[in-house]
């Protein structure tokens, strides 16, 4: 869990069978993962009191609908 890869490299082998280089990369390292990060705690920042939470809002950013309903059906299920 919480681990970031890159893609480097794709290349085909067979008809449907393809390579993938997937290099790991932490925001200490890479800049623009860091410049991401920074810009997702700023959209969550102060929203809610739990994880699901900021993760229903950050999927509402990204016009991810089905997945933020079913995050807040789910907290609707905890309310009650």
């Amino acid at each position: 869990m919480h681990t970031v890869f890159r893609i480097s490299e794709v290349k085909k082998i067979e008809r449907n069978i393809w390579h993938v280089r997937l290099p790991m990369t932490n925001d200490d390292e890479d800049p623009k993962l860091k410049q991401l990060l920074l810009h997702m705690k700023k959209i969550v920042e102060g929203v809610g009191k739990t994880e699901l939470h900021r993760l229903g809002k950050l999927t509402i950013e990204m016009g991810v609908w089905d997945k933020a309903k079913e995050i807040y059906k789910l907290l609707q299920q905890q309310l009650t």
